[in-house]
């Protein structure tokens, strides 16, 4: 049925539903014309929507396809591996010193000094927006995001991935991959059809866990005296700036220099034990002095621990030599200093590891050594616009604060050696009794150094070192995937094959390892997810076209059926101009006042509301309403404004009735009408 939408408001349409209106007409009839007319609203609206359905359909779109995955497990309990208050006993299980592991053990805290050094010295430009850089420590690649502030009292960010997570979430990823290759070679034809999801890129592995993220927020004190007999400073509050800017977020007030929401803290006792343990000062007796600091040592950073006033994980105290921002004009914003208080806020954050493949040959776990050598990204379920807006996070569960220590700073930040060992012939500075975090604030410090670009600085430190916690009870952890042997890297069955790859949710491929029933564990649910061009109904409106489509041709399977197996013969009509002329021209006119109406340019309903049918005149008489006789057999073309019903007998059949012997009767026949619509 080919119909132009324009149709349905056309005279001839319009006035075809007003045929016979006022007369009385069967109930049967009358189903059969509301039959007849929804029939042509459907036929005609799903002629025209069949090609744009069909094309919209036919289009590849590129979406994500769940390709299931695999189900693992950590080792530890949840404070063991996303610990809520960490110190230095946290790691007794290891040890932390220079001679050991400070800076080559991936499960201390200040492992990673190295490569953090080499990105501030190297690459560091003074960002004042979001950006997101690679941190390779020798054991993992990961991306460390920043969220500087950008708006007064909106707060510095960083967070970054979750390192347990990400090892075995990587080895798990590589037997994935293992086993989509084994299927595409073995059996590239049979179902999940291995070689289309092959060609995906990127090829998308993500684990929901809890991933470490910190904000903080430093305030210039101005000018203090260092050598009294007290030292007062002042930390922001950011539990207190959460409280102030919650009923404020719709319609905040405009705070020029900044909403001051402080607790005030005397931290000359922290600044002094931290001197004497660092071999600075003598004893807790000796005052601050000039002697602390010298040309090599002129920035001083003391922990302290500030929960109790503040609800801050931790507080940092920074000490200058010469002054902080010496440069601002604009005292009363933000002044010179040479003392600093920073708060931290460290929290373990609902979000995302993930790991994300491009190429042909991706790069395959190191089951042996642990290491990830693809690259670890972090997606965070707290807003991305965090630094951009004064956002209050969300409290537990989404984000859990975690307390520090100044023990556990001091892991964090150890004190660099006077001599570097023989095994760390990189050590970039010797004997000055600095500390990793003050050498990375050396390194990066200008006059014109932004204090968002210290907060900055701090927070990636921070983050990095929280990240790796629960990597303790996790080491070695490949051999907690139990489907496999220990040496045994492979996929070389298919049931284990198609457990790991087809299409839905991962499913449990092994239970919950033996080593870890008598303990703690954590299951974790890594999802393979794989991007590419797919035919399939992705929202309504396509299965809105999938409808559409099966009724059309449902509708013209019914008809064929009824046409070729019920009916046993087809409907004709005269669809050229040609044979309508020729049919109108040998035909009786109708009476006078039924097309009076109608002339070249002009319709009317009452002209278009005609119907008209054709018979067959077997008699030599014709039932036409002027009394006038025709040939037998001729056919002729009927108008009435009246619903009639034709017999049977008159309706015009191929073959019944030979009309060109007819033509040489000279007697008219009687001719019954049988009049109906075309």
């Amino acid at each position: 049925m080919r119909v132009h939408f324009s149709y349905f408001w056309s005279p001839e349409f319009l006035g075809s539903l007003g045929w016979a209106r006022g007369e009385d007409m069967p109930y049967g009839q009358r189903w059969k014309r509301c039959a007849f007319i929804l029939l042509v609203f459907i036929g005609g609206a799903l002629a025209l929507l069949a090609g744009p359905a069909t094309a919209v359909l036919i289009i590849p779109r590129k979406i994500d396809w769940p390709v299931s995955g695999g189900i693992y497990w950590l080792n530890g309990s949840d404070d063991q591996l996303w610990p809520r208050f960490l110190d230095a006993a946290y790691y007794s299980e290891i040890n932390c010193t220079l001679e050991t592991g400070q800076f080559t053990d991936n499960r201390c805290p200040s492992h990673s000094f190295l490569p953090m050094y080499q990105h501030f010295i190297s690459w560091w430009n003074g960002y004042n927006t979001g950006y997101g850089f690679e941190l390779n420590d020798g054991w993992q690649r990961k991306m460390i995001y920043a969220r500087p502030a950008l708006l007064s009292d909106a707060n510095t960010w960083a967070y970054s991935a979750h390192a347990p997570t990400a090892v075995l979430q990587d080895a798990l990823r590589g037997y994935h991959l293992k086993a989509l290759k084994y299927l595409a070679k073995r059996h590239p034809n049979k179902k999940p059809f291995p070689r289309r999801p092959d060609w995906a890129k990127p090829k998308r592995y993500e684990v929901k866990t809890k991933i470490p993220a910190a904000r903080v927020y430093c305030q210039l004190q101005g000018i203090m005296d260092l050598y009294g007999q007290n030292l007062t400073v002042k930390f922001p509050n950011l539990k207190g700036l959460d409280e102030y800017w919650e009923d404020r977020l719709l319609m905040p007030e405009m705070e020029m220099h900044g909403v001051k929401v402080q607790d005030e803290v005397d931290v000359l006792g922290d600044v002094q034990r931290a001197l004497i343990a660092r071999g600075i000062l003598r004893d807790e007796k000796s005052g601050l002095n000039e002697s602390i600091f010298d040309d090599r040592r002129d920035k001083l950073i003391i922990a302290t621990d500030i929960w109790g006033a503040t609800k801050n994980s931790l507080g940092l105290v920074i000490l200058f030599k010469d002054l902080f921002n010496p440069i601002n004009v604009t005292a009363d914003i933000s002044p010179p200093s040479n003392v600093v208080a920073c708060s931290i806020d460290a929290r373990w954050a609902k979000g995302k590891t993930v790991i994300e493949t491009t190429d042909d040959y991706p790069i395959y776990h190191e089951y042996y050594t642990g290491k990830v050598l693809n690259l670890i990204q972090t997606e965070l379920d707290f807003p991305d616009h965090m630094g951009y807006v004064r956002a209050r996070p969300p409290t537990a569960p989404e984000m859990e604060d975690i307390r520090l220590t100044p023990d556990w700073y001091d892991m964090l930040s150890p004190i660099l050696p006077d001599k570097s060992p023989d095994y760390l012939p990189w050590m970039p500075i010797h004997g000055s009794k600095r500390t990793t975090l003050e050498t990375l604030l050396i390194s990066v410090y200008n006059q014109n150094l932004r204090r968002t670009e210290l907060e900055n600085l701090i927070a990636t430190v921070f983050v990095d070192g929280l990240s790796r916690s629960g990597l303790i009870p996790n080491y070695n952890a490949s051999r907690f995937l139990e489907a496999w042997s220990f040496g045994d890297f492979g996929v070389e069955n298919d049931e284990l094959a198609r457990k790991l790859l087809h299409k839905g949710n991962p499913k449990e491929i092994f239970p919950e390892p033996s080593i870890l029933k008598s303990g703690d564990s954590k299951r974790m649910e890594m999802k393979a997810i794989y991007h590419g061009y797919v035919m399939t109904a992705k929202d309504w409106f396509d299965h809105l076209c999938m409808v559409g489509l099966g009724l059309h041709a449902a509708i013209a399977l019914v008809h064929t059926i009824f046409v070729a197996f019920i009916k046993h013969k087809t409907g004709e009509a005269w669809d050229s101009i040609l044979e309508l002329i020729a049919l109108t021209q040998r035909s009786t006119p109708p009476e006078r006042s039924l097309l009076s109406n109608a002339s070249v340019g002009v319709q009317s309903l009452k002209t278009v509301k005609l119907i008209a049918w054709v018979e067959a005149p077997e008699t030599g008489e014709t039932a036409a309403l002027e009394d006038k006789k025709v040939p037998g057999g001729e056919l002729q073309m009927r108008f009435s404004d009246r619903s009639r019903r034709r017999e049977e007998e008159l309706k015009p059949v191929v073959d019944k009735i030979d009309t060109q012997s007819l033509w040489r009767l000279s007697e008219t026949y009687q001719a019954n009408t049988l009049k109906g619509p075309i």
